[in-house]
């Protein structure tokens, strides 16, 4: 009983530190789905899912499945688990964290059986090197722009009383939290990227059509309605600096974002961009 006591209290004090330590946005769609417009079947999970998600976990949980040879029915429930999921066109990453406290299992029945000290040592440490300073770079640097804007904007709604905001995320689609993260009451708006389910020819989700042609969306668009806010990356932000400073628009913040961005459409700083007579101090 003592040790499941002590089992309980680790894993609350863990959840508790990951709450206030973890300070980045990884549900973006456009992130999760890379998966799926070049993967097939199993192609995906197999060479980029799985590798991916356990890293350096695959060593002792590959060597674990050796030694329980006679014990495998968890190793069967997670490739029938694979299996399903490699038949659905859409793949994510997430969808293969919950094998992971399962091959888990096997992992740690290889290091109950490892009985020199040294060699269990060695397996410890080379995991948590691999794995923990990875952890702390994704969790407190990597994309963490993205949560510090929603906090910035949150913190103006705040001081001005929510007064007559209107903001437009000029990103990839769910690049950035929602209302979840500002929870006031104000005017906001995000390019959307719904899947071409009525079958249009030559469809073009919203999203597509702002970074292909964005100098011709941003004067459609703002024919009758004028943000009191834009947020973009800051290579967009260059390529509309001009439009946008004839509309009244100027530079208010500049936020880090990644030191490796993802994608073209992405780079590593986010701007703020408003109204001049808003612009912060």
């Amino acid at each position: 009983m003592t040790v499941y006591n002590y089992l309980i209290k680790w894993i609350v004090a863990y959840r508790t530190i990951n709450c206030f330590v973890v300070q980045t946005w990884f549900v973006p769609d456009e992130y999760w789905q890379t998966l799926e417009p070049a993967h097939k079947l199993a192609f995906g999970y197999i060479t980029v899912g799985i590798p991916s998600t356990f890293f350096t976990s695959l060593i002792p949980i590959s060597k674990g499945v050796k030694m329980c040879t006679s014990n495998l029915i968890i190793l069967y429930v997670c490739a029938l688990y694979v299996i399903a999921h490699s038949f659905i066109a859409h793949k994510e990453f997430r969808f293969v964290l919950p094998l992971i406290p399962l091959m888990s299992i096997y992992g740690g029945f290889y290091l109950t059986q490892i009985r020199n000290k040294r060699n269990l040592a060695f397996m410890i440490l080379f995991i948590s090197i691999t794995n923990i300073p990875l952890a702390l770079f994704t969790s407190l640097l990597h994309q963490r722009g993205t949560l510090t804007v929603m906090d910035v904007l949150r913190r103006e709604a705040s001081e001005n009383h929510n007064l007559e905001m209107n903001i437009w995320f000029l990103m990839p689609c769910h690049s950035t939290p929602f209302y979840s993260h500002l929870h006031r009451p104000v005017e906001m708006r995000f390019l959307t990227c719904e899947p071409n389910l009525n079958n249009i020819t030559n469809y073009t989700s919203e999203s597509d059509l702002f970074h292909k042609y964005p100098e011709i969306w941003i004067q459609l668009e703002m024919r009758n309605i004028r943000p009191t806010h834009l947020v973009l990356y800051e290579n967009m932000y260059h390529r509309l600096e001009a439009i946008l400073t004839e509309k009244g628009y100027t530079k208010c913040r500049k936020i880090f974002h990644t030191f490796f961005p993802i994608s073209k459409r992405q780079s590593r700083w986010i701007v703020i961009a408003c109204k001049e007579m808003l612009c912060y101090k």
